[in-house]
């Protein structure tokens, strides 16, 4: 009768033969290092030049989607057999804190005029495209890796709610990159046993 592993997976009787073994797997667990947290980071963006610099306090929260591969197929034999095509990147979606002067709003309507005029002309991407590099850190304040996300421009400005209650606004923006690059500590033990890594180039 298979037995559910330390993540809730059925494993087979072998498998628990191993566990009763020696495997204990309260004790694995327990050997893990401390998480990274989700409150634990700083973040480094270097926005188109001619907006100069950005208040950094105005940024509250990043969702950071990895890559993705696309996937096609070839159907041989009466089965489909999937292979990896193109390396994709998802829009990052950020949560801006918007003070009592608007400053969130006006920094990025002035990104918004390079990207597209209010006569309809279109900027070039190596004036309205930035970067930013996002730092996750341990418990001491140490950096653990480096998340650098290069092409990096809105492609959504959010929404702005008024209603009757008593609340803030907060306005979350879509931005699309082009590539994201990981760089971890190097000493660290993923740096250790890992050729150098990252997604993009």
């Amino acid at each position: 009768m298979p037995t559910l592993g330390f993540n809730g997976s059925s494993q087979p009787d072998a498998a628990a033969t191993t566990a009763t073994a020696g495997r204990n797997w309260l004790a694995l667990a327990s050997a893990r290092k401390d998480p990274m947290m989700t409150f634990l980071w700083d973040v480094f963006p270097a926005f188109p030049q001619a907006l100069g610099n950005f208040a950094v306090e105005l940024i509250e929260e990043i969702q950071l989607p990895l890559s993705r591969f696309d996937v096609d197929n070839v159907f041989y034999q009466g089965q489909r057999f999937y292979f990896a095509k193109f390396e994709e990147y998802s829009p990052v979606s950020i949560k801006f804190y918007e003070d009592n002067q608007a400053s969130t709003m006006g920094y990025m309507y002035a990104w918004k005029q390079l990207i597209r005029d209010a006569s309809g002309n279109y900027g070039l991407p190596s004036d309205y495209k930035g970067s930013m590099t996002i730092t996750p850190l341990d418990q001491t304040n140490q950096v653990i890796t480096s998340v650098l996300l290069y092409g990096m421009f809105p492609t959504s400005f959010g929404n702005l709610v008024f209603n009757s209650g008593n609340g803030r606004q907060e306005i979350t923006m879509d931005f699309q990159i082009d590539s994201i690059s990981i760089q971890f500590n190097a000493s660290s033990d993923v740096a250790a046993n890992l050729a150098p890594f990252s997604f993009g180039v």
